[in-house]
């Protein structure tokens, strides 16, 4: 049958070409995105380096180091804080993340052999998955506290203000700490240095170095607060037994530095095979159980402590830690297979294998969304070329909105949670700063399709619908002067 097209009609479909254009292009982003990108991202280095978190494993990691020191009959200062620092400065270089997305579940669908094996690899084990990751950045980390300037004066600084702190015994606690500034503990630090100096130590004597300390101490608590005599007699005994430690052993050709007094210092009050970084990943991984490496570090404590071998570089404080520079890549892979054999055992014994098959059925779920854009897409690109350019696109604006409100909920969570009575008590319960800090290092690339979405919603408002109705009005009144025919054969 013939159909007749008038010249304003004509007109009103060329305009729709670069609406179709358009649409073509947003919608293959949105499919693309949904199917390429992370539906759910976990950042592991951003959790771990979240405020509340941190502190949490600090707590931890206090507690665990000194359990294991319990009962080992050390005076003096109390160094825990300073290895605690060690240990939280290397969790503080992990880096990680766990992405789920329908492309990898899309592989996993149409792979062969054991699905969780592929899943665990997928999320974990793969060349830049979690685990692999996480051991790569705290490995190459670990180094980069002794080789560079910040990663040595951080040390410097942790055990200065450690020794501060504890000998001032008579002094408010807090008040101390708030008046220990960086830039404080940085001048006594520079006042500890001099005990390599010859002019200031002399025939042995820190005298005039610890005098020097505590003057400093003095000038930066101010008038209020004073340190007693005693206080300064335990500071100066304390200085004088760290050189003195620090001399006695002393390799051939090596002479007292802020190295050598921390690395003594530290290997004389520590077993610092206890913090060997292999055993970093146990810390987080016994927090809600007794079988740590404190508990077992406490038990050998127990069965009768043996003498410490002393160490006196970073070179050889990285190897007691079981660092080593030539064998990196060999406790990178030791690291990753104790973790690989964690994290089966942990999908063991709380039945987890069995749902890892169903990761397949991510990009099923997906599929319903992805579908509709590509759909569009095929509408979109053939309408341009079609002599009537309209189509229909309700059923993308239908459900397409749903991926979205992942990345809504997840803006609102933080928002909601603490105003709901059940979310609040999961929020602000026991454990609510890891789940704070497991939602600020959760995100997701759905917020791509989302702004596709209300593109899409903009351009049918102010550009389709408005073209469409003059279409339609005009098929309904045409201006037969205007009238050709467009006969369809």
């Amino acid at each position: 049958m013939g159909k007749f097209r008038t010249e304003k009609e004509k007109r009103l479909q060329r305009k729709l070409i670069p609406l179709n254009l358009i649409i073509c292009i947003i919608s293959l982003v949105a499919a693309l995105s949904l199917f390429i990108l992370p539906i759910l991202n976990v950042d592991a280095g951003k959790v771990l380096h979240d405020e509340g978190v941190m502190g949490f494993v600090d707590e931890k990691i206090d507690e665990q180091i000194k359990d294991s020191l319990e009962g080992s009959g050390q005076e003096g200062v109390d160094y825990t804080p300073v290895v605690a620092m060690l240990v939280k400065n290397i969790l503080g270089k992990a880096e990680g993340e766990i992405s789920v997305s329908a492309y990898s579940s899309f592989r996993v669908l149409i792979g062969s052999g054991d699905k969780t094996q592929t899943v665990l690899d997928d999320l974990f084990f793969g060349e830049n998955a979690l685990a692999t990751r996480l051991i790569n950045s705290v490995v190459d980390g670990v180094a980069n506290l002794f080789e560079t300037e910040e990663g040595r004066a951080l040390f410097e600084e942790a055990l200065v203000s450690t020794m501060t702190q504890e000998l001032i015994k008579g002094v408010d606690d807090q008040a101390v700490a708030n008046a220990l500034t960086t830039e404080n503990v940085k001048q006594l630090v520079g006042i500890m240095k001099g005990l390599g100096d010859p002019e200031k130590v002399q025939g042995g004597d820190v005298g005039a170095v610890a005098d020097e300390f505590i003057d400093k101490v003095d000038e930066i608590l101010g008038a209020e607060i004073n340190i007693d005599e005693t206080d300064k007699e335990a500071i100066t005994a304390e200085i004088q037994s760290i050189y003195d430690g620090t001399v006695s052993n002393l390799k051939e050709g090596e002479s007292v530095s802020m190295e050598a007094i921390i690395c003594v210092t530290l290997s004389e009050k520590f077993d610092l095979s206890q913090i060997n970084i292999e055993k970093i990943f146990d810390v987080i991984g016994s927090m809600g159980g007794d079988d740590s490496p404190a508990a077992a570090a406490e038990e050998e404590v127990g069965g009768g402590k043996t003498e410490n071998e002393i160490v006196t570089n970073y070179d050889d404080l990285l190897l007691k830690i079981g660092y080593d520079e030539e064998k990196k890549e060999e406790l990178k892979e030791k690291m990753r297979t104790s973790l690989n054999e964690a994290l089966n055992n942990v999908i063991e014994q709380n039945g987890i294998k069995d749902f890892m098959s169903y990761y397949e059925y991510i990009f099923l779920a997906m599929l319903a969304f992805i579908g509709p854009w590509l759909i569009l897409f095929l509408f979109s690109f053939f309408h341009m070329f079609a002599k009537n350019k309209k189509f229909t696109m309700w059923y993308v604006k239908l459900i397409c909105f749903i991926p979205p409100l992942i990345w809504l909920a997840l803006k609102l969570l933080p928002i909601v949670a603490p105003k709901v009575p059940v979310l609040n008590d999961m929020w602000n319960g026991e454990h609510g700063v890891l789940v704070q800090g497991l939602v600020s290092g959760t995100s997701t690339y759905a917020w791509i399709s989302g702004i596709c979405y209300l593109l899409l919603w903009v351009l049918s408002i102010f550009w389709a619908f408005p073209i469409k109705r003059k279409i339609r009005k005009e098929r309904k009144y045409p201006e037969v002067e205007d009238a050709e025919d467009d006969y369809e054969y």
